[in-house]
């Protein structure tokens, strides 16, 4: 991957991760199935910022 692209992915990482307690895997595993071109199913209990992830990875697109 040429340097330029990991500096943008580093980037939307730290971005999209602001605001999110713990949830750094989350958010990376987001953004691995988005690249991939795959589905994404986010299951919790309430208030473990599903719909924000959601809406943070929509906005960055």
């Amino acid at each position: 991957m040429p340097h330029e692209y990991k500096e943008r992915v580093k980037n939307l990482i730290a971005t999209l991760e602001q605001d999110l307690y713990e949830r750094e895997e989350c958010v990376r595993l987001v953004l691995l199935a988005m690249f991939a071109g795959k589905a994404i199913f986010l299951y919790g209990p309430p208030g473990t910022a599903k719909s924000m992830i959601a809406r943070k990875v929509s906005l960055a697109f």
